[in-house]
């Protein structure tokens, strides 16, 4: 069997570089990457552009060389938040100032007007509330739910779902409206408590011939 080429090398002194001096950082070769190809110089290097990259339908030689190819990062949308807590404390006074409305002491506020995209579970929520957002965590749909109110998610458009690749907002918005679902089935399935049958008081007639 062969031995491996470094293994031969081994106890020499200059493993096939030459002289020392040689293996020493890139002034051997005329530096590193791009060097020497015209990329920040004054001069122009009008073969080194031509091999470097094969020509495309229309181009014109050289014209492809330099920037920036191939995939992007995937762009994160903002979203503003809001949790239960801040969401808890600021009813009445939208309500005061007529940016929700109120009937029956059950609130109906539309976060997407408001300027919130989110709603997180952080915190607690003892408050009737129909919420109208984009989004929400699952514990947020489950204290609002548990707090008598519900949570009003719409559905993703067709035209944004996707097989693969799918965005933040997208993915939350589909998660969002299953759980929503998925919390109002168990709501509707739970038994209701039954109430202790009431003791038949004795007839009045009974009660006369005792005495």
């Amino acid at each position: 069997m062969k031995r491996k080429k470094v293994t031969r090398q081994r106890a020499g002194k200059t493993h096939g570089w030459g002289s020392k001096k040689k293996h020493r950082g890139a002034g051997n070769r005329g530096g590193r990457g791009n060097a020497g190809s015209g990329k920040r110089g004054d001069q122009k290097k009008p073969g080194y552009w031509n091999a470097a990259r094969p020509m495309k339908a229309g181009q014109k030689r050289g014209q492809d060389y330099f920037g920036k190819y191939g995939f992007g990062m995937n762009k994160r949308s903002d979203v503003n938040t809001i949790t239960l807590r801040v969401l808890a404390q600021s009813l009445p006074q939208w309500a005061a100032e007529k940016k929700v409305t109120v009937s029956g002491g059950v609130y109906t506020v539309d976060l997407k007007s408001l300027g919130y995209g989110k709603v997180l579970g952080t915190g607690s929520f003892a408050v009737k509330a129909k919420v109208l957002v984009t989004a929400a965590t699952p514990g947020a749909i489950e204290k609002i739910t548990e707090a008598g109110g519900s949570v009003d998610v719409p559905p993703t458009p067709k035209h944004l779902v996707r097989t693969k690749n799918k965005t933040l907002a997208e993915k939350n918005a589909i998660k969002s409206a299953k759980s929503a679902t998925a919390m109002t089935e168990k709501v509707a399935k739970a038994p209701k408590a039954e109430k202790p049958a009431k003791e038949a008081k004795p007839a009045k007639a009974a009660k006369a011939a005792d005495e």
